[in-house]
This record gives C-alpha cells, sequence and structure tokens, in this order.
C-alpha cells in the first residue's frame, strides 16, 4: 500500500507540475519547488522539455508554447561553473536569438555564461581556456555570421584548443561544407536542437 501511495504521488507532483509549466506559470512552479525535492522535478521537467522539443522541431508545438515552459521551467534551474558559453560575434549585435538560446540553456539547467553580443572571437577563446568551457554556440542569422565562427574556428585550431572545445551554430542554416569545414557539432541550427544536443553531451559525459 506504501508503495502504491508514493506513486501516486509522483503521478500527482508530475501532473501538476506539467500544468504550471504548460501554463508558464512562473509563480506556481516556484511554490511546487519548495514542497517537493528539486531532484525529484527536474526529471519531470526534463520529460516534458524532452517531449515539447520534439513536438516543436516536428513542427507540432508553436514557438510561444515551448517559450512558455522555457520560461517557467527557469525556476528550477540549477547552479554551478559554465559548462557552455555563448554569444554574437563581432559583427552581430542583435539579442533575439541570444536571449532565446539563454532562456533554453537555463530552463534545462545547464550552468551557461553569456558572452553578450557584437563579440570578438578571442573572447569566446579565453572562456574556454581560463573557465574550461566545453560548449561553444555562436547565435548567427547570415551568411556573414557564418563565416565569423569559421574565423573563431581557425583561430582555435591556430592556438591548439580547437579540440577542447564542441562548436555550435545556431539560427542561421549553413551548408554541409561549411558545417563540416567547422567541425560543427550539431548540425541543426535551431536553437532548441542546439540546447538539447548540449544537454544531452553534457549529461552524457
Amino acid at each position: 500500500m506504501s508503495r502504491e501511495k508514493t506513486e501516486m504521488g509522483r503521478s500527482d507532483i508530475r501532473e501538476h507540475l506539467r500544468g504550471a509549466l504548460l501554463r508558464g506559470d512562473r509563480s506556481a512552479t516556484g511554490e511546487i519547488s519548495r514542497q517537493v525535492p528539486m531532484s525529484e522535478l527536474r526529471l519531470f521537467r526534463d520529460e516534458l522539455l524532452e517531449e515539447l522539443t520534439d513536438q516543436y522541431l516536428s513542427g507540432s508545438c508553436p514557438f510561444c508554447q515551448l517559450t512558455a515552459v522555457a520560461e517557467a521551467a527557469c525556476v528550477l534551474a540549477e547552479s554551478g561553473p559554465p559548462i557552455v558559453c555563448f554569444g554574437s560575434l563581432a559583427g552581430n549585435s542583435d539579442d533575439t536569438g541570444r536571449n532565446f538560446i539563454r532562456m533554453l540553456l537555463r530552463a534545462w539547467g545547464m550552468p551557461a555564461l553569456d558572452l553578450g553580443a557584437d563579440v570578438p572571437e578571442e573572447r569566446f577563446l579565453c572562456a574556454v581556456v581560463e573557465q574550461k568551457i566545453r560548449f561553444v554556440i555562436v547565435t548567427a542569422f547570415s551568411a556573414d555570421d557564418a563565416g565569423a565562427a569559421d574565423r573563431l574556428h581557425r583561430a582555435a585550431v591556430r592556438r591548439g584548443i580547437r579540440e577542447r572545445f564542441d562548436l555550435l551554430l545556431c539560427g542561421a542554416k549553413v551548408p554541409v561544407e561549411v558545417q563540416k569545414r567547422l567541425q560543427l557539432a550539431c548540425t541543426d541550427h535551431r536553437a532548441a536542437a542546439v540546447a538539447r544536443w548540449v544537454v544531452r553531451a553534457w549529461r552524457n559525459g
């Protein structure tokens, strides 16, 4: 009987959290987090994020729904030294893509360093060396931005540190030959796919 009650309790918690996240209700999510162990809530959060990311990438979940869930899920974010850095390279001052990837990474509980917009490649490389960043995400929306990522890649090769990090590009779809030249870790340019790829790689060691 005790086990049955425990399983029922888990089911109730999952549905309660799911409802709060789907509504984008940060307040309700925060209230639940004060009553239930965070480790358990994060399992349920990841379950929903996996489901919605699949749906979003297949076109069956609207952008606004994924955004609402991600915004509320940020309440459950972990803290710790950054594992990933992200930003837009010199010549790109747009904040939209950077803000979206920041929210997604935080929703997944990924410790991340926001380098900002219009950033020289040297700042990315310093983060890799000084903070042992494992994943570098460049937000890009044009061929010019992809060219800036190429300069980052080549600078890392010259310094002998390219093998220390995975490079990802989100926002701009680039040809397969460019993906190969940059040695991109994820071939999908969509932010939701990039964020999930990083999370899976991080958790799988």
